[in-house]
């Protein structure tokens, strides 16, 4: 799933070079759904199918709140529909860094795949969380006419990071129709991005439940990640798909996020040392093709 500025969908197209890496052309049918068919021409592989999203079907699919991550849900409820057998949804931020041959397995046997278990609301401190928690402290019991129960919410509730989806169609159901009605009614009564994602996983974790962090990586984190992707791309303008999936070494997230993550760890008063020693809370590295 790949909308709006170039950043997402150069993420989208390294994302493509790290799963080719490790899988054969054949080995699964690749789609990307797509605001933007024109970007990709002559940038991946022709087998990979383009599912246009129009500005309409954006508008409506963002539904009447103008809900940006709600169009998540309803690229699932279209690949469901669409597609026969397992589907594995990623996020544009993603590296793929072992074939994904397990996690298939995982679908094929009734599970579902999400990125990775984010641990229950109530040991969760940041900004998100606690305003979900505010919110929870007011109202637990969400209901829906299209819910198939009230759904009852705590800070016990183990919220699964989103940047991966997987199921069979079979197992699926109505699940994602589940979710987009809960979603809704939790976004009315608090208007947090993250509530597709609790929808989600809250009928998703009714059944068994893998992690896929160890086979796909998430940077999340790390969106400044784009900036080195625009060096990447630019630097190797003239080479083809196949020509940069033989590179010896692709840029990676992780280490490229250290100077981030060691900053984010410092106390306050090392936070600001470091701004005054050298102008900078930290430095995003350059593309070095070596």
């Amino acid at each position: 799933m790949s909308f709006g500025p170039t950043g997402y969908h150069d993420e989208t197209v390294f994302s493509l070079l790290s799963y080719y890496r490790l899988h054969t052309a054949d080995e699964n049918h690749v789609a990307i759904y797509t605001d933007t068919p024109s970007f990709y021409n002559g940038k991946i592989p022709g087998q990979v199918e383009i599912i246009l999203v129009s500005e309409s079907k954006m508008s409506e699919w963002k539904g009447e709140n103008g809900y940006s991550y709600r169009v998540k849900v309803k690229v699932l409820q279209d690949a469901a529909r669409r597609f026969k057998g397992n589907v594995l949804y990623v996020d544009t931020d993603t590296v793929f860094q072992k074939k994904v041959t397990p996690l298939y397995n995982y679908l094929s046997e009734g599970a579902f795949v999400m990125d990775a278990s984010e641990g229950a609301l109530r040991d969760n401190n940041g900004g998100i969380a606690r305003k979900m928690k505010r919110l929870l402290k007011k109202q637990h019991i969400f209901k829906h006419d299209r819910l198939p129960a009230e759904v009852e919410l705590s800070e016990e509730f183990v919220v699964w990071n989103s940047g991966t989806v997987g199921f069979n169609t079979q197992t699926a159901g109505n699940l994602f129709c589940y979710a987009e009605n809960l979603m809704d009614t939790l976004y009315m009564a608090y208007p947090l991005y993250t509530m597709e994602q609790i929808a989600i996983t809250y009928y998703l974790s009714e059944h068994p439940l893998k992690e896929s962090k160890n086979y796909i990586h998430h940077y999340w984190y790390f969106k400044e990640f784009r900036f080195l992707l625009s060096q990447f791309f630019d630097y190797h303008k003239h080479c083809t798909f196949d020509e940069l999936v033989g590179l010896p070494v692709l840029p990676d997230p992780w280490q490229a996020s250290a100077a981030k993550r060691q900053y984010k760890k410092m106390s306050f008063w090392q936070k600001q040392w470091q701004k005054l020693r050298h102008g900078v809370k930290w430095k995003i590295p350059w593309y070095n093709p070596n």
